[in-house]
């Protein structure tokens, strides 16, 4: 019984990570120095433009700090969501807009995004 419990919760692990779009196949690696990559910086922007409206070319990365998430859901859980307790490496990342500063959570590959502050 433990070891269907345990098989159930490794799939809903993996079923709770955003699928992989098509324009989004393939992970990004961030630089070792923590730098973000290019694709993931426009993967980022245009996250940004399209759940706020804000131009992609008004969106730059101020600040992108190597994190731990607690759950699944990159520490951002959403009403009604499961999120599975396992740690999950991503990022912490404010993004400056003419508009203000936005803080969105990663995960480490740039495959999933959460808007978790807006100004």
């Amino acid at each position: 019984m433990r070891a269907l419990v345990a098989a159930l919760l490794l799939f809903l692990a993996l079923a709770c990570n955003a699928a992989p779009t098509a324009d989004s196949a393939e992970p990004v690696r961030p630089a070792v120095t923590g730098e973000l990559s290019d694709v993931f910086v426009d993967r980022l922007q245009a996250f940004l433009s399209q759940e706020t409206g804000v131009p992609v070319a008004e969106v730059a990365v101020q600040q992108a700090e190597p994190t731990n998430w607690s759950d699944s859901c990159l520490g951002a859980p959403q009403p009604d969501e499961f999120c599975l307790l396992a740690i999950t490496p991503g990022y912490r990342v404010t993004l400056i807009t003419p508009q203000g500063n936005y803080l969105v959570h990663s995960d480490r590959p740039g495959r999933s995004f959460r808007l978790v502050q807006t100004p």
